[in-house]
């Protein structure tokens, strides 16, 4: 198997020690198997569930195909476990997500009062303008905290 396309001999040398009893030792030579084996396992996992898109018509391998490959490589007894694993990374998936946007609004240096106050104010210039009592006026919210477009080519 090429080096370009395998798993990176230090996660798999972690693996091994995180799984391993304390205290015990691994062979060079049995790390070395054990990142191949894990390469080839990965290379079968993939095929088999590319050749599922591609029996279906589909063109992105999902969690549905990888389960679907598992139990045609006769593998079921990881089932369960990658069904977890699955599960765990949506939730990670999930919460990272909200504090990103957490973080994205506590980050925005006008609050939501002002805001309010602007969008009140535009309201009342468009109702005055609507009814003819003013003229355009030149007050513009505050953009502060947030970056705008500035790329007008579509324009030209």
């Amino acid at each position: 198997m090429s080096d370009d396309a395998s798993l990176p001999k230090t996660t798999v040398l972690k693996l091994l020690k995180q799984y391993a009893p304390p205290g015990t030792q691994v062979a060079s030579e049995s790390k070395d198997l054990a990142v191949d084996c894990l390469n080839e396992l990965t290379r079968m996992l993939t095929s088999q569930a590319a050749e599922i898109c591609e029996k279906t018509g589909k063109k992105t391998i999902t969690e549905a195909e990888i389960m679907l490959a598992l139990e045609q490589l006769e593998l079921q007894q990881y089932l369960a476990d990658a069904q977890t694993a699955a599960q765990e990374f949506k939730d990670l998936s999930t919460t990272h997500r909200a504090k990103q946007r957490q973080q994205k609004l506590s980050s925005a240096t006008v609050d939501l009062e002002e805001l309010e106050r602007q969008q009140q104010a535009l309201f009342e210039q468009a109702r005055e303008r609507m009814q003819g009592t003013q003229e355009p006026s030149q007050v513009t919210p505050s953009t502060e905290g947030f970056s705008l477009a500035t790329d007008t080519s579509m324009f030209d």
